[in-house]
This record gives C-alpha cells, sequence and structure tokens, in this order.
C-alpha cells in the first residue's frame, strides 16, 4: 500500500490534484502536533491571562497581560533554574520583567491587550479596562507615556510594516477609532463609523495605510488612515439594512 503522503507527491507530479495533496500535507502536520511536556512557562499571574504577543525582532520574548492587572515578559528561549539564574538545564522558562500592583504604573483593571513595538524589543504597548493606553520602556519597566480614553480598552495595534509613523490604534467602549502617536504623546485623529463598542483591531501587512476593525455591530471594516475614510463594510448578517422608502400617495402628488 502507498503511504498517503508519497501518494499525494504522485499526484501533484502526474498534475491530478495538488489541492488534495496540500489538504493531505495540512492533516498529516495537524496529526503529528503534541504538547512539549520537557518545557514549562512558570507564570507570575494570579488571574488569568488575557493577550499575548510574541516579538518579531528574535521570536525570543513573549508579552503577556492578565486580568489581575499585571504584565510580564517571558524569555521562551533561555530557560531559568530555580535560583532565577539562566540554565540551559533546566525547562523551566521565568519572567524577566514583570509589572504588578508594587509598580506604581501599573494598571489599575484588567489588561485587556498587549502589544510589542515592531521594531525592537525596548518598548511595547498596554490597554486596559481603567481607561488607559501606557507605552512602556522594556528595559526600565517604567511607562514613557500614556494615555486615557472615554470607555474601557479592549484591543491595541501596531503596524508590523510601517516606515513613515507609530501609530497604536486603540479600540474599545467608544464606537469611535483612535490612532495615537508615541512620539508626540497626542491623539492624531478618529476613525467613525462603527454604531457599537470595538473588540478587534489589526493592521494590513500590505500596506502601512490600512486598518481593520471589528465591532458588536457585527460589521468589519477596513480603514485608510491617511483620507479617515472606510474603504470596505464586511457585513455577513447585514445588521445595517437600509430604511425603507414610503411610497407617496396619489393625492400628495
Amino acid at each position: 500500500m502507498t503511504p498517503p503522503l508519497l501518494s499525494g507527491l504522485l499526484q501533484r507530479q502526474y498534475d491530478q490534484s495538488h489541492r488534495n495533496f496540500t489538504r493531505q500535507l495540512e492533516l498529516n502536520r495537524a496529526r503529528s502536533l503534541g504538547f512539549d511536556t520537557s518545557k514549562q512557562i512558570n507564570s507570575i499571574h494570579k488571574g488569568g491571562v488575557t493577550w499575548l504577543d510574541l516579538e518579531r525582532a528574535d521570536n525570543r520574548y513573549l508579552l503577556a497581560g492578565s486580568a489581575d492587572c499585571s504584565v510580564a515578559v517571558y524569555d521562551v528561549a533561555q530557560p531559568f533554574g530555580s535560583s532565577g539564574q539562566q540554565n540551559s538545564g533546566s525547562g523551566d522558562y521565568g519572567s524577566v520583567l514583570k509589572i504588578t500592583s508594587a509598580n506604581s504604573d501599573c494598571h489599575q483593571y484588567s489588561v485587556s491587550s498587549v502589544a510589542w513595538y515592531p521594531i525592537d524589543t525596548g518598548l511595547f504597548v498596554t490597554g486596559s479596562f481603567d481607561h488607559q493606553v501606557k507605552v512602556w520602556d522594556a528595559n526600565l519597566g517604567q511607562a514613557a507615556c500614556s494615555f486615557t480614553f472615554p470607555d474601557r480598552v479592549y484591543g491595541v495595534a501596531m503596524s508590523a510594516i510601517a516606515a513613515t509613523h507609530c501609530l497604536i490604534a486603540v479600540v474599545g467602549g467608544d464606537p469611535h477609532i483612535k490612532l495615537c502617536d508615541p512620539a508626540t504623546g497626542g491623539f492624531t485623529h478618529s476613525l467613525v463609523g462603527h454604531r457599537e463598542p470595538v473588540w478587534a483591531v489589526s493592521w494590513s501587512l500590505d500596506s502601512e495605510y490600512h486598518l481593520v476593525t471589528g465591532g458588536c455591530d457585527g460589521q468589519v471594516r477596513m480603514w485608510d488612515i491617511r483620507t479617515y475614510n472606510c474603504l470596505r463594510i464586511f457585513d455577513e448578517h447585514v445588521t445595517q439594512r437600509p430604511k425603507p422608502v414610503r411610497a407617496e400617495s396619489a393625492g400628495s402628488r
């Protein structure tokens, strides 16, 4: 009997079914996945972990936010021993930075989202239910600047490909998406279109000026921050129906 993977290779060679080959390859990879029981991250959080972000510069430092207001950075490449010292023979991975209630800059309520500064690991951003977004100096463990919002913050995001700006997109209980500039410490502008709180935000990987958001109104919107305009509205459930047009009676003409 021909093994499934070899059968797929033969099918692709003879142009019989490239799609089936790809699907079979994905299934084989999924079946081979398993937990690595030799590695463990020693969490410092006492509440649920709400958000994770692995920096892209070295793919080494994992940023975590928690419902207990804490924020931590974990080194997932270098294990730490029980004494807190680096130990290549141990499978325990510990925190290299922790921000808890003992830190005067710590958030007052649950940390809802975290994001690394895309260029390096010197800065990261956090958003919280305390209506605050904070930009942190990762080396000092201190807030470099902060932004205050009228409602809870649900998400923060920075573009991974931006070359002309370092804006932070912020979404939350306010239907308006805010763009913050950490270089000036101020807001640049708002994107208006959602009718209810916005829960999700992500920058495009094709253009540094395009932003995607998802709201409680059932809509996913794509924005161009240069013109402040909404480029696309993806509304699967047709939450924004046009108002019916009333026909005029003959007597009113």
